[in-house]
C-alpha cells in the first residue's frame, strides 16, 4: 500500500540525521493572492505546493549550519515531492533545478545543487579526513600517554666539596601506549559506525535522476550549497515541459 505523499516528505528530509539537530530553520514560503503555489504545514514546518497542467511538486527547505555532521560549510537541504499526472513518461533530474538568490546590488547570486552522487563523494571525503587527522592524533596521544618523567635532585659530597645535582629520567610504559591506542581504536570504529549510518541514509534519501511513468510520483532531499542572499531566494523545479517556480524568504525561520 502506498504511503501519503506527506509523510513520505517527511521521511526522506534528512535534517535530523544531518545536522544532529543543532539551529537548523526552515525556509519560509513567499506568496501573492495571485500565486499559483499554495502553503500548508507539517510539524510547523511549511511546505510548498505547486500544480501544473501535469505535473504536482511539493518543496519543503532547510537552512543548515556549517559544522554540521555532514558539511563544512552552510547548506540548503531541500526536500522535493513530484508527481506525473500526465499519460506520458518524463524524467526527474534534481542537478536541473535552479537556485538563485540577490546580492548587495541586486545581481543574482546562483547556488550550486549538488548531484546525489556528488554530494555523497563529498560527504565520504570529509570524513576519510577526518578520520585520519582522528588517527593521527591518536597516535600522538598514545605515544604521549606512554611517557613518564621523573626527576632526583639533592646535594652530593666529595673530594671538592658539597655540590647541588638534578637528573631528570625519562620512562616509556608500553602498557599506557596499548590502553590508549584501544582507547582511540573503539573511538574510531564508533566513528566509522556512525558514518555508515550518515551514508546509508543518505543513500536512500538523496533525490536521484528519476523517470516516473504515468501515475507514479518521487520523494527526496536535494542539497545546495548555501551563499548569502539577500531577500528572497527563487527555486525552479522543471518536470516534462513545466517549470514550477518558488519563492522563499533567505533567512527563514527556526
Amino acid at each position: 500500500m502506498k504511503r501519503g505523499l506527506l509523510v513520505i516528505l517527511v521521511e526522506v528530509t534528512l535534517i535530523g540525521m544531518m545536522t544532529g539537530c543543532a539551529n537548523s530553520y526552515y525556509l519560509k514560503p513567499i506568496t501573492t493572492p495571485n500565486d499559483s503555489t499554495e502553503v500548508i504545514y507539517l510539524k510547523g514546518a511549511p511546505v510548498a505546493i505547486s500544480r501544473g497542467k501535469e505535473t504536482t511538486v511539493l518543496l519543503r527547505g532547510f537552512k543548515i549550519p556549517n559544522g554540521a555532521v555532514i558539511s563544512l560549510w552552510s547548506e540548503l537541504a531541500l526536500g522535493v515531492y513530484v508527481k506525473n499526472s500526465s499519460q506520458k513518461r518524463m524524467d526527474v533530474i534534481p542537478e536541473n533545478i535552479v537556485v538563485y538568490g540577490f546580492g548587495s546590488q541586486l545581481q543574482k547570486k546562483y547556488l550550486k545543487v549538488h548531484t546525489a552522487e556528488g554530494y555523497l563523494r563529498k560527504v565520504r571525503r570529509r570524513q576519510n579526513w577526518a578520520l585520519a587527522a582522528q588517527a593521527l592524533s591518536g597516535a600522538i596521544e598514545a605515544t604521549e600517554a606512554a611517557k613518564f618523567t621523573s626527576s632526583t635532585s639533592g646535594y652530593v659530597s666529595g673530594s671538592g666539596g658539597t655540590i647541588y645535582g638534578h637528573t631528570t629520567t625519562e620512562t616509556y610504559d608500553a602498557g599506557k601506549e596499548s590502553e590508549a591506542t584501544a582507547r582511540n581504536v573503539a573511538a574510531a570504529e564508533r566513528t566509522q559506525q556512525q558514518n555508515a549510518q550518515i551514508n546509508a541514509a543518505l543513500e536512500q534519501g538523496l533525490l536521484g535522476r528519476t523517470t516516473l511513468f504515468p501515475g507514479e510520483y518521487v520523494a527526496g532531499t536535494v542539497m545546495v550549497r548555501f551563499k548569502k542572499c539577500s531577500g528572497k531566494l527563487i527555486i525552479k523545479v522543471p518536470v516534462g515541459n513545466e517549470v514550477h517556480t518558488f519563492i522563499f524568504s533567505s533567512t527563514g525561520t527556526k
